[in-house]
């Protein structure tokens, strides 16, 4: 009997393990789930943005992004969600050869839960999340 006691637990932990594993959210926590970063380019025609991302763990590094198109990368935020990245993004300006840089958060928890949309224009940096790609404020200046 106590054989048969084991037998069951051990198959009701692993049925909970399964579940839990397989699951994208448990009691509002998510796992596992892919956040996708979007940095698009939408400066000037030969203006080629310059991205640096990286987090404590990732360094992902230097990506030039021409002109109306993106760049994405994928990451697991880890379980405690203290997941951070960092983005610097730069470009010249091919009238004046002036440079412009600046650093944003790229995510942060709460900032974003499965897409984080960053859009570079000429007067600043932008934002949107998730199911609202079109829906773009105002978030950095760009320092000179």
């Amino acid at each position: 009997m106590r054989n048969l006691q084991s037998s069951a637990a051990i198959l009701i932990a692993a049925a909970a393990v399964l579940v839990f594993a397989t699951s994208n959210v448990v009691e509002g926590f998510h796992i596992n789930l892919k956040v996708h970063d979007h940095v698009y380019n939408n400066i000037t025609l030969y203006a080629r943005l310059d991205v640096h991302c990286k987090s404590k763990q990732d360094d992902l590094g230097l990506q030039w992004v021409g002109f109306e198109q993106e760049y994405i990368f994928t990451f697991h935020p880890n379980i405690q969600e203290t997941t951070l990245f960092w983005c610097n993004l730069s470009w010249e300006d091919p009238d004046t050869g002036r440079v412009y840089s600046q650093g944003i958060k790229a995510f942060t928890p709460g900032k974003c839960s499965t897409h984080c949309y960053w859009l570079a224009k000429s007067d600043g940096i932008y934002f949107a999340k998730d199911d609202k790609p079109k829906d773009y404020k105002w978030a950095y200046p760009w320092n000179s």
